[in-house]
This record gives structure tokens, sequence and C-alpha cells, in this order.
């Protein structure tokens, strides 16, 4: 007759580890992130150059003539005059 089976023997070794597999396709783009919110306003730029001076204006109408002035005031009595020649008398 056959005799019994003996005990089972000790594991071996674990194996070598195989080669990595191929990688995966790349998964779908997430949604977009919300907008951050908006920045400070900028400070204020320089002033521009001052523009050239315009051109002078037509000259306006004449204004009315004044009113006449008083009239002056009688000037001073000239000097008397010289005597006239004395006649010639006529005989009679």
């Amino acid at each position: 007759n056959t005799g019994n089976t003996g005990n089972t023997g000790n594991t071996g070794n674990t194996g070598n580890t195989g080669s990595t597999g191929s990688t995966g396709s790349t998964g779908s783009t997430g949604s977009t992130g919300n907008t951050g919110s908006t920045g400070s306003t900028g400070s204020t730029g320089n002033t521009g150059n001052t523009g050239n001076t315009g051109n002078t204006g037509n000259t306006g109408s004449t204004g009315s003539t004044g009113s006449t002035g008083s009239t002056g005031s009688t000037g001073s009595t000239g000097s008397t005059g010289s005597t006239g020649n004395t006649g010639g008398g006529s005989t009679g």
C-alpha cells in the first residue's frame, strides 16, 4: 500500500514586480473658476499741455456819440480901441 502524503512544503519567494502599465487617457477639463474681484482704480494721469491761444474776435461796433458839453463862460471884454482921428472942420 502507498503510504500517507507528506506535509506541504514552505511557500517559495515572491517573484519580481512586473513592468508598469500604460498611462491612462487624460481626464476631462474641470469647469472654469469664478472671476476674481475688480482691482483698485489707478491714479489719475498728468494734466495735458495747454492748447494754443484762439484767434482774436471781431472789433465791436462804435458806441453812441456823447451829448454836447455845456457852453463855456463868456470871455473877458477886450481892451478899448485907439481914439480915431479928429475930423476936419469945414469953413463957412
